[in-house]
Order: C-alpha cells, then sequence, then structure tokens
C-alpha cells in the first residue's frame, strides 16, 4: 500500500512534469511550483491534509513574490532575508473562484494522474488568470487602495493588507499616498492588534524617506 506521503510526492512530482515545459520548478521543501519572473516569481502552492490512514487532500493556492516589497517588508528581521519563500499576494483556488472550497482526494497512486491533471487543468482556469490580473505592482495597489470588497483575495489579513499597500507605495515611489495610507491604517484598524506591526513598517518608510510626512 502507498503511503500518504509517497501519495503527496506523487502529486508534487507529477504537477510538476506537467508544468515544467511553462518553466515551473518544484520547490518540494516549500511543497510549490514556481516560476521565476523579472519582479520576483509565480507559484502554484500544493496545500495537503492527511485523513489517515485513507486518503490525502489536495488544496491548490496561488501566489505572486515581488521581490523589492518583500525586501521592504522584512527588512531588520533577522531570520528571513526577504522573507525567503514569503508572497506578496496571494490566495486559495476556492476563494479566487468564490464558490467555496476547491480541492482533490487522491486515496492511491492510481488516482494520481487524473488529480495533477486536473489542478493544472484549474490553475488555467482560475490561477493563470488571477496571477495575469496582478502581474504588475501597480495593479495590486490599486486594487489595496480601492473599495472592492474582494480585496481581500490578495491577502487573508487586514494589517497585511496595509503593510502591503505601504510597502508597494515605497517602492513605486508613490509617496505621496504613503502618509494617507498611514492615516487611514490608524482611523480603521485602531484596535486591531496587529497595528503595531504596521506601526513598524511605517516608521521605517518614514526613516527612509528621512523623516518626511
Amino acid at each position: 500500500m502507498t503511503s500518504l506521503a509517497d501519495l503527496k510526492s506523487m502529486v508534487q512530482a507529477e504537477v510538476g512534469r506537467l508544468l515544467a515545459p511553462r518553466g515551473y520548478k518544484l520547490v518540494k521543501s516549500d511543497s510549490a511550483l514556481r516560476r521565476s519572473t523579472p519582479l520576483g516569481w509565480w507559484e502554484l502552492h500544493l496545500a495537503f491534509i492527511y485523513h489517515k490512514p485513507v486518503d490525502v487532500d489536495v488544496f491548490p493556492s496561488v501566489g505572486a513574490r515581488f521581490d523589492a516589497v518583500q525586501d521592504v517588508l522584512f527588512e531588520g528581521d533577522v531570520a528571513s532575508k526577504g522573507g525567503r519563500g514569503t508572497m506578496t499576494i496571494g490566495a486559495t483556488f476556492g476563494n479566487i473562484a468564490g464558490g467555496g472550497v476547491i480541492d482533490w482526494t487522491v486515496a492511491s497512486a492510481a488516482d494520481v494522474p487524473r488529480v495533477a491533471k486536473e489542478v493544472v487543468e484549474a490553475f488555467d482556469r482560475i490561477g493563470q488568470p488571477y496571477l495575469l490580473k496582478y502581474a504588475e505592482p501597480a495593479a495590486v495597489l490599486e486594487k489595496l487602495l480601492g473599495t472592492d470588497p474582494d480585496a481581500w483575495h490578495l491577502w487573508p489579513d487586514a494589517i497585511g493588507m496595509r503593510c502591503r499597500a505601504l510597502a508597494l507605495a515605497y517602492v513605486l515611489e508613490k509617496h505621496e499616498l504613503i502618509e494617507p495610507i498611514i492615516a487611514r491604517s490608524e482611523a480603521e484598524r485602531a484596535k486591531d492588534p496587529n497595528l503595531p506591526r504596521f506601526r513598524a513598517l511605517a516608521e521605517r518608510i518614514r526613516a527612509k524617506r528621512g523623516g518626511l510626512r
């Protein structure tokens, strides 16, 4: 009987084989397929949930990394140079599609080719359009600063979204947006327990700009 860990490895390898012609490489330690871009990389991430000893569920998500943004977000963190494998934006297939959870169950080696094929088909239908839509940092910043209720598709928590908007404004040299982003965040997220994380980033960015307000 094939172990659940082996089934996971087989799914990773088969999805990697299918996406290799497009420039995606398997990073097995992160359970991700990554393709380099001029600004960082795109990622198809495969999360696995074991139902021992019966089967394993596969939950795909996609993300995009902008190296310059991650460098700003993680500056000063001695444990993480630019956040290493972190994403700037990302969402599960289910959240992007707006139709609930999207996953696949793998119970045996015989399921692997079909599941891998269907995951890649869903990536083409759901994940790839998302990556193309937000391929440019300016498009991400515009979405984060807008009022669309689906902006949380870019990042699942409010302070994380505000941090990304602030870092993007700095990286894109949209300096006129920095103080309004800070003021809005202070007003709207005053009771958020994660607000100190945003404030620390805001102070680092102000320091980089010579304390300008």
